[in-house]
């Protein structure tokens, strides 16, 4: 266990063990609560591996078989078959559409894999294994791929996955990728998450820049139409709304700031009004952090509010053990007789996306020996982050 340093009599800390355990069974198997998301595999991969390696703990996993199913989730459009069409790459979040597939790179049967079969089993629908090595390629099949594009908030926990395992980004299709990006940017300067019957606001404006950052190309987006777009996600409040003239919300701000700081325009946001923004996030503190006004605390608050606090330079201002208190003393599995993992609140029961941001608050919180330091821009284990890669 690590003891969270504070200076009240408490004594809290965070079972290492327990939540190593945590996110590794979630990469085998997850419960059924979670069929629902079999879209968004992807999400639960980065919550997991991320959390593993804020952790300390990626070498308890088989990273080369992970790394292997997020690049057969690739998407590579045939325009042959549909020319003058625009052409939309990227990642899809899971196997959901049945598409078979093979590994990416060479993979040898040995005593150790019984642990690997049971997340590949649990991950993918069809894969073809071998006893010897075999170098095999990742390919959609031709008769699904009219139907499958790339979603941008699978684009980015596909590249912050890929990066935490120590993959070199070599066998991304960058050129389809930024290609697909630069065509989901509306006139607004917001985002859509696909090119059909998506939602468009703040969350994938976010995810946009940060494969942007994280692959050190810009030339999909149109930065000055996406600050636009952030300034008139301003509220009264002085937080940001996920679209103009909605209500102020964390999840929503922290993607508003965090993407300004990618850009490098935190410029664009007057004095004042970086102010108000301080302030209002500080506000959201009631032991630990709500995501809205008059709502109850939620743990994973503590990092999308937590955060942007942190990108204002203001954490260490911020009542550190009040909201350690909340998260390992209300939320961490304890309370649940679980396994590991943390909760969105008291009595609830703890989920993988709740265990990955509270964790990660507590590493951005600099008082937990046993976490690694995270890049609160982008959600990273800063030392897996490409040498480029040098904002804030």
């Amino acid at each position: 266990m690590s003891s969270f340093t504070n200076s009240l009599d408490l004594e809290l800390s965070l079972d290492t063990t327990k939540h190593i355990n945590y996110f590794k069974m979630c990469l085998n198997l997850l419960p059924h609560h979670y069929v629902g998301l079999d879209c968004s595999r992807l999400t639960a991969i980065y919550f997991s591996v991320t959390g593993l390696d804020i952790l300390g703990a990626l070498d308890e996993i088989d990273k080369s078989s992970i790394i292997d199913y997020i690049y057969a989730l690739q998407i590579n459009p045939n325009e042959k078959e549909s020319p003058g069409t625009p052409s939309y790459g990227g990642f899809i979040g899971g196997t959901y559409l049945g598409q078979s597939f093979t590994s990416k790179s060479s993979v040898t049967a040995t005593s150790h894999i019984q642990d690997t079969e049971n997340m590949r089993d649990v991950l993918t629908d069809d894969i073809h294994r071998t006893e010897t090595k075999a170098e095999v390629v990742s390919e959609p099949c031709s008769n699904l791929s009219q139907y499958m594009e790339g979603h941008l908030a699978m684009n980015y926990t596909a590249i912050a996955s890929l990066l935490a395992l120590g993959d070199d980004l070599s066998g991304v299709n960058k050129v389809t990728l930024l290609n697909s990006i630069r065509q989901l940017q509306l006139d607004d300067g917001s985002f859509r998450a696909t090119s059909e019957g998506s939602e468009c606001d703040m969350r994938f404006l976010y995810c946009a820049c940060a494969v942007c950052a994280l692959l050190n190309d810009w030339s999909p987006i149109n930065k000055e139409s996406a600050v636009n777009y952030i300034l008139h996600c301003i509220t009264y409040e002085g937080g940001l709304s996920l679209t103009p003239g909605s209500e102020a919300h964390g999840g929503s701000t922290y993607c508003g700031f965090a993407s300004l700081v990618l850009m490098n325009r935190q410029d664009a946001m007057s004095a004042s009004q970086k102010e108000d923004l301080l302030r209002w996030c500080m506000h959201r503190q009631i032991g630990g952090f709500q995501g809205r006004t008059n709502k109850d605390p939620d743990s994973c608050y503590s990092y999308w509010v937590g955060a942007t606090i942190s990108l204002l330079d203001g954490l260490s201002d911020s009542d550190l053990e009040s909201t350690g208190l909340f998260l390992l003393g209300h939320c961490q599995y304890f309370n649940f007789k679980c396994n590991g993992g943390f909760s969105k609140m008291p009595g609830a029961a703890p989920d993988i996306l709740h265990s990955f941001f509270s964790l990660c608050w507590l590493a951005m919180s600099g008082r937990c020996a046993d976490t690694r330091d995270i890049h609160p821009a982008v959600g990273m284990c800063r030392d897996k982050l490409p040498k480029h890669f040098n904002i804030y």
